[in-house]
C-alpha cells in the first residue's frame, strides 16, 4: 500500500507540474494571440493611411500635370508672339534702312531658336 500511495503522490506530483506548464503555455500562447491581434489592427490601420496618402499623391501629381500642361502651353503661345512681334520688328528696320546690311538676327537664326 506504501508502494501505491508513492506511487500516486509521484502522479499527482507529476499531473500538477504538467498542469502548471500547460497553464504557462497557455498564458504565452494568449499573449502571442493578443500581440497578433494588435499587429494586424496596427498593420490595417497604417495600410489604410499609406493608401489614403498614395491617393493624395496621385491626385496632388495629375494636377501639377495639368499645370504644368497649362504653363507650357502658355509659355509656347509667348514664343509664338515673339516670333510675330520679331518679324514685325524686322519688317520695320527693313522698312526703315533698306539699304543697310541684313540685321543681325536674320529668319534663318530665329528658325534655328525654335527647334
Amino acid at each position: 500500500m506504501a508502494v501505491l500511495n508513492e506511487l500516486l503522490e509521484e502522479a499527482i506530483t507529476r499531473c500538477t507540474d504538467v498542469t502548471q506548464q500547460a497553464d504557462t503555455m497557455r498564458e504565452a500562447l494568449q499573449a502571442l494571440t493578443q500581440r497578433a491581434h494588435d499587429l494586424q489592427a496596427a498593420l490595417a490601420s497604417e495600410s489604410e493611411s499609406t493608401h489614403r496618402a498614395y491617393q493624395d499623391a496621385g491626385a496632388r501629381l495629375q494636377a501639377a500635370e495639368a499645370q504644368m500642361e497649362t504653363v507650357a502651353g502658355a509659355a509656347l503661345d509667348g514664343m509664338q508672339g515673339l516670333r510675330g512681334a520679331a518679324g514685325v520688328v524686322r519688317g520695320r528696320v527693313s522698312a526703315l534702312y533698306p539699304s543697310s546690311r541684313r540685321c543681325r538676327f536674320s529668319t534663318r537664326s530665329l528658325n534655328r531658336s525654335r527647334t
